[in-house]
């Protein structure tokens, strides 16, 4: 008889306590914002279930994430959707599956926001019975692949040798002819200002100039107590030199070198003086020169010349009886005239 009782007791106390699995409740976390009184008609669904309700107002984590990390075994989460319905997720932590379900808000309902907000959570309840139960939910959640190994870097071959761009070709060199003709005006110191016509031949190639300029005076008139003068200066100059172009100015500077022609003539005397006969004489001159050019067309210009001559081997003028005058060793010249170039060649300088 003792024996049985020593059986019996142990049958009996197991029989009265439940078992682990049965007694075991399970964790489900509500997370993100819920509408209305959505949140307490989950937890009046659920109040007789065997499930604990853990409640976190933060957004939920994309999937991957929520299985990665979290002790709750089911996550539910609501989220609104088109024309005010809403949409429930399960996430099963344990067998790796997700539920979503779609609620339309109800139409012809005196209080269609508490009818929706209602069936949410009786199907919330019905779908963690079914878990609690031994059923799946949803679908299952793929594991994300992992990522591939980094490859080692190709080994990069070695760049071939670039050669050496070509040099670009020069600038254009330009040749061209000018021809200049107007007036001049020159200070001698023996006579009034000299005036005459005044022309120019000019090559150039680049920013050199070289020209053949003339100046042909008219003559002016000096006179003495004793006698009336005639004094007639020309020039003739070869001149050497560069230029600064920009887009319708250029300057210009150049050294010449030439020859000065003065001539006397006597054009009346008092008496009992006799005029004489006229006189020639040839001077050297070495001067310089400075050009402003104006571009009035795309081939004629406006050309201001600005110089000084020395002179050597300059005249002396005299008149019987008088100390007589010699004109300055350094005479200034102005030339206001208009030019006329034609391009001869244009081509690239520099090898081809």
């Amino acid at each position: 008889m003792s024996r049985l009782v020593r059986l019996a007791i142990p049958l009996l106390v197991a029989s009265l306590v439940p078992s682990e699995a049965g007694a075991q409740s399970q964790t489900l976390e509500l997370r993100g914002a819920l509408p209305g009184d959505l949140e307490v008609r989950i937890a009046g669904q659920l109040s007789d279930l065997p499930w604990q309700v853990h409640r976190d107002p933060t957004a939920p984590a994309p999937v991957a994430d929520l299985l990665a990390a979290g002790t709750a075994r089911v996550v539910a989460w609501v989220e609104p959707g088109p024309a005010g319905a809403l949409m429930l997720h399960l996430l099963d932590r344990r067998d790796r599956r997700v539920l979503t379900r779609a609620f339309d808000l109800p139409e012809g309902e005196a209080h269609p926001e508490s009818t929706l907000h209602e069936t949410v959570a009786v199907s919330l309840r019905s779908s963690v019975r079914a878990l609690a139960a031994g059923g799946t939910i949803g679908v299952v959640v793929e594991p994300e692949p992992p990522a591939p190994p980094p490859s080692a870097p190709e080994p990069s071959a070695p760049e071939p040798h670039e050669a050496a761009a070509p040099a670009s070709p020069a600038p254009p060199s330009t040749r061209w002819v000018a021809l200049a003709g107007g007036g001049f005006v020159a200070l001698d110191g023996a006579s009034p200002a000299q005036l005459g016509p005044a022309g120019a031949v000019t090559l150039a190639r680049g920013g050199w100039r070289v020209s053949l300029a003339a100046h042909f005076g008219l003559g002016a008139e000096a006179e003495t107590a004793e006698a009336r003068l005639r004094l007639t200066r020309h020039t003739t100059a070869l001149e050497v030199g560069g230029a600064w172009t920009g887009r319708r100015l250029e300057a210009a500077a150049a050294l010449r070198a030439g020859v000065a022609l003065y001539r006397r003539e006597t054009t009346g005397v008092v008496a009992p003086l006799v005029a004489t006969a006229p006189q020639r004489t040839v001077a050297a001159l070495v001067g310089v020169r400075a050009t402003l050019r104006l571009a009035l067309h795309e081939n004629i210009a406006l050309r201001l010349d600005l110089g000084a001559d020395g002179l050597v081997g300059r005249p002396r003028f005299q008149a019987a009886g008088e100390p007589g005058s010699t004109p300055w060793a350094v005479q200034p010249y102005g030339i206001l005239a208009l030019e006329l170039r034609v391009v001869t060649r244009s081509r690239r300088s520099g090898p081809p």
